[in-house]
């Protein structure tokens, strides 16, 4: 991922946004319904002369260590505003010389939508984070 440019996001503009819940990152998952052979992720997790199986209606999510930094806290309604310099960054630390913009933003689930109670967290350039685990998952 390193040096690729963050553009997944929406609330808060374009960023990678993580959670600290299972329940958040569910909410944006698809789901695999069957195995295709065509598929790269398939033939790496159920290759065709392995045991492991692909169990039909999956569902994946990444575990990944994220960097936050010096992180800016949404506070609610009006309190994000980005830097004037770059829309992907946010303002700057303040009291910081030579300027520097705060690493990722932080908006707790007080703050946001009351039918959304997560953390959110969000970075603005993909080298802060880390994928580390492939997580395969089925509802019940």
């Amino acid at each position: 991922m390193k040096g690729v440019p963050c553009s997944a996001g929406a609330r808060f503009g374009n960023g990678v946004y993580f959670g600290d819940n299972s329940g958040k990152m569910d909410q944006y998952c698809d789901i695999d319904k069957e195995y295709s052979k065509g598929n790269l992720l398939h033939q790496m997790i159920y290759p065709e002369d392995g045991n492991c199986r692909h169990p039909g209606d999956v569902f994946y999510a990444l575990v990944c260590r994220v960097t936050l930094g010096c992180s800016r806290v949404y506070k609610g309604s009006g309190d994000f505003h980005p830097s004037a310099r770059h829309t992907n960054e946010l303002c700057d630390v303040p009291g910081v010389e030579p300027p520097l913009p705060h690493h990722s933003l932080i908006a707790r689930k007080a703050t946001t939508n009351v039918k959304d109670p997560f953390d959110e967290y969000i970075i603005f350039h993909s080298d802060l984070t880390y994928p580390e685990y492939l997580v395969a998952y089925q509802r019940r």
